[in-house]
């Protein structure tokens, strides 16, 4: 078999998993506003079970009440509902877990809480020290929660010791400056993890399962490697069946869920150190979206199971399609990180799998197929393409250039962001696989459109980059292009460049211009920069761009292009001059929608979808395009 590793069966404290890939515990917001268990929840972690995962680590499940939409086990009112998902995980193939959460610590939006008064990062709030029986309490809670978790059918659980909550400020020496039992050396910080772990198994059992998930953290120092592996030779003795190594805290955020500017199987580096220091498996996590990453990590015996998070947020059937021998079939996470802003109520989203927490509305045949045409072929053009197709219509494609893709194309070619091709990859193999008629070098007109005669027309025509308006006597000289030229090689752009606009398409061509040996400045009108990029992505492209010397300036208030370059007047009133060969327009795009504008009444039925409507993200295009696949 390619993935021999892989697929070999696995034992973890005597529960026997049928392959070396378990689900990583991620908070969904799927659960009921009470934190009870409903359809939504069972439908999402079925189908990853059915899609092949050994294990599921169900998400963070809280001991005690007050969070809307996070899982609960509270109270044995909760029992029958876990039950439901358990069996429901169980019947699809896959044992369960359920990670437990001691308490969200600083992240607490109720109340914040740590072990000692700490500053709660991003809100400049701080949190509240724990008073000793508050410690004692939630250790005793936690023992009831996991004595109802083997109620109601999971094979185990897990210690929440990661990512910067409160177990994880318990283990930081940066964090805790407790003077009771719980604070000082080590072995106090480490006390409270170790009472969690003998109240699971006083209350549940001590043959119950018990794994721990602990974060390393090198970058804010609140948990570095030497202490992890102190840490986990710790709880190892204390009887946990099993560690789950990741990376990141609240100090280090950005490591949390690895955005693109980290390499494939990052967290393997500390998994392997950790593995030799021990005699229990270890798994790793963190941006292992590949079945030959995830199968090199264990042949190198840098792991003995990996934890897939994301890989299963875009594709479901990861594990089915590799040892199917359908690698090429396997939807890639791209580590956008769009999928850590979950607002409450609405629930975990994915850019790339408009199905995450749709699981039960299946694809369902159209009752009548239909002639549908496909104008654009971005992503969102790609996407209606591929589920009108599944649903049974005739579907054409056309796209006026001569490859597919739209803007992913451009936004691929800063630094770290090549992986944004695979989308491309993958969407294009399935309209080959579903038969799609796809025409490049296919400019789409009104003539053309009807003479083709089709009963309904989808236009993902997308945007054109916006001209800035723009002052000075030097604009009439090609002194002035577009972002998009740039990252298409189309200008010369010369040696000194001033970008407008810090949004993040800004930031990022100044990142490539910058890497192609050219002095950089930057020129925003507002008073933060990239402030429309995931808060995981962007202070990695800050710091980027810090370190690399590009200038940047924010609050300007008025613009005039010059001989010799671009003066400026700043918020204060200030004058200033930079100096420029090339100014790079990275501002806002207008929708492309005369096409569709030209068809009303004379096409039966016509929808627009992305960009043409409004400037947005991929992910909007996208989930446009299969919703509205999916109605007609």
């Amino acid at each position: 078999m390619e993935f021999a590793k892989l697929f070999q069966s696995g034992v973890i404290g005597g529960v026997r998993i049928k392959n070396r890939m378990m689900m990583a515990p991620m908070g969904t917001h799927f659960p009921e506003e009470d934190g009870s268990v409903g359809d939504h929840l069972i439908n999402y972690y079925a189908e990853r079970a059915l899609g092949g995962v050994g294990a599921i680590m169900v998400e963070a499940t809280m001991p005690t009440f007050g969070r809307p939409h996070r899982l609960c086990v509270a109270d044995d009112r909760f029992i029958p509902g876990l039950k439901r998902l358990t069996d429901a995980i169980h019947a699809a193939g896959a044992m369960a877990f359920m990670q437990i959460h001691a308490g969200r610590g600083r992240m607490d939006t109720v109340e914040a809480v740590s072990c000692s008064k700490a500053p709660v990062p991003h809100t400049g709030m701080m949190a509240r020290a724990l008073r000793t029986e508050e410690v004692e309490q939630r250790v005793a809670e936690f023992g009831e929660a996991a004595l109802r978790a083997r109620q109601a059918g999971f094979d185990g659980i897990e210690v929440h010791g990661a990512h910067g909550y409160l177990v994880a400020d318990f283990l930081s020496p940066r964090i805790n400056k407790r003077v009771d039992r719980y604070g000082g050396s080590l072995q106090n910080r480490v006390r409270f993890a170790l009472e969690l772990i003998e109240a699971a198994r006083t209350r549940a059992g001590k043959d119950y399962v018990i794994l721990f998930r602990l974060s390393v953290d090198q970058i804010a120092r609140n948990l570095p490697l030497k202490d992890a592996i102190v840490v986990s030779q710790m709880v190892e003795k204390a009887g946990v069946a099993a560690i789950d190594i990741t990376s990141g805290s609240l100090e280090s955020s950005e490591q949390i869920a690895l955005p693109y500017y980290f390499p494939l199987g990052y967290n393997a580096q500390f998994s392997r150190r950790i593995k030799k220091a021990l005699n229990i498996p270890v798994s790793v996590a963190g941006r292992i979206n590949d079945p030959y990453v995830a199968e090199k990590i264990l042949k190198e015996s840098k792991a003995d199971f990996v934890t897939l998070g994301r890989a299963l947020l875009t594709d479901p059937e990861f594990p089915k399609k590799a040892v199917e021998g359908r690698v090429d079939e396997i939807r890639k996470c791209i580590a956008c990180c769009q999928c850590t802003s979950v607002t409450i109520g609405l629930g975990l989203k994915c850019s790339i799998n408009p199905s995450l927490g749709r699981e039960g509305e299946k694809i369902k045949p159209a009752s009548v197929p239909k002639r549908v045409l496909i104008i654009g072929g971005g992503p969102g053009g790609m996407e209606a393409a591929r589920v009108a197709a599944l649903r049974g219509h005739k579907v054409r494609l056309w796209e006026k250039t001569g490859k597919l893709g739209g803007q992913v194309n451009l936004a691929a070619v800063p630094p770290y962001k090549q992986e944004l091709t695979s989308v491309v990859q993958y969407l294009g193999s399935q309209l080959e696989k579903l038969n799609v008629d796809v025409e490049l070098d296919k400019e789409a007109t009104l003539s053309s459109i009807l003479e083709y005669g089709p009963e309904v027309v989808i236009a993902a025509t997308g945007a054109e980059p916006a001209v800035p308006v723009l002052k000075g006597p030097a604009i009439g000289k090609d002194k002035v292009v577009t972002a998009q030229d740039v990252l298409a090689n189309k200008v010369d752009v010369g040696r000194k460049v001033v970008v407008i606009g810090g949004g993040t398409v800004g930031c990022e061509t100044a990142d490539f211009l910058v890497g192609k040996g050219k002095q950089v400045d930057i020129v925003e009108i507002l008073d933060a920069f990239a402030s429309d990029a995931p808060l995981a992505t962007r202070p990695i492209l800050l710091d980027r761009l810090e370190k690399q010397g590009v200038r940047m300036f924010a609050g300007i208030k008025d613009e005039e292009v010059i001989e010799k370059g671009l003066r400026v007047e700043d918020c204060e009133g200030r004058t200033i001059l930079l100096e420029a060969d090339t100014i790079v327009s990275a501002i806002s795009s207008t929708p492309n929608n005369s096409l569709t504008q030209s068809l009303k009444g004379k096409i039966p039925t016509v929808f627009a979808i992305g960009d043409c409507v409004q400037p947005r993200k991929m992910m909007d295009a996208i989930h446009e395009g299969a919703a509205i696949a999916t109605e007609i």
